[in-house]
């Protein structure tokens, strides 16, 4: 997961525990092509497979499991035997896809993941500007303070390196405002940190731990 190429993965995992191992119940599906572009099925078997984990785990009935999204899509595991009100205790689920994969985990604390594939793609600076510029450098989780050197930082890297880095700092904004349980624009306006000092920690997946102490 750390060359950039068009059969890469960019995986961005967050949740309280230390992000430099990730848990046992992180699961990557490959799809073949009879499903590739059968996106509706894809999440079926997808959320299937989390029933059963969810139900095997936390000794419920597979069949009164049930998961539910926020308004802004955030996923919650329900036990219909139990309540409707409140979710499963300790249950929490993140589910990202991209292209031919799909990624998912069940932790018993706050998660979130995200994937995508690295490729290149147009308006690359762009696109990275509008990143930088929702990073909010006085967040008690942000190690860099200037924008403008990571911007002349990630322009003196070689064209692969600055893809791999941009896709990093993207998965970790979509983490993130899966982990705030808001919309990537609303993550934007609020500011997200950058808790990496340079873009190769970042691109080398040296994540520091982010808990809900310093959200």
């Amino acid at each position: 997961m750390l060359a950039c190429s068009e059969n890469t993965l960019r995986l961005t995992p967050l949740n309280t525990t230390t992000l430099d191992q990730p848990s046992a119940s992180l699961f990557l599906q490959y799809w073949p092509n009879t499903l590739r572009n059968q996106h509706r099925n894809r999440s079926d078997i997808v959320y299937t497979q989390i029933n059963q984990l969810v139900a095997t785990t936390y000794g419920r009935v597979q069949d009164a499991i049930r998961i539910f999204k926020t308004r802004y899509g955030k996923p919650r595991v329900f036990d219909i035997n139990q309540s409707l009100d409140s979710p499963i205790e300790n249950c929490f689920i993140s589910v990202s896809h991209s292209h031919d994969w799909s990624i998912w985990t069940l932790q018993p604390t706050h998660c979130a993941l995200d994937i995508e594939l690295c490729k290149p793609r147009k308006h690359l600076k762009q696109l990275l500007l509008r990143l930088l510029a929702s990073i909010d450098y006085a967040h008690s989780a942000s190690a860099i303070s200037d924008d403008r050197a990571l911007l002349s930082a990630w322009q003196d890297l070689d064209q692969a390196t600055q893809i791999r880095c941009f896709y990093a700092l993207w998965t970790f904004a979509e983490a993130w405002c899966k982990w705030q349980g808001s919309t990537l624009w609303q993550t934007f306006a609020q500011g997200l940190p950058f808790p990496w000092q340079s873009w190769i920690e970042l691109a080398n997946c040296n994540h520091r731990q982010i808990t809900d102490d310093c959200t």
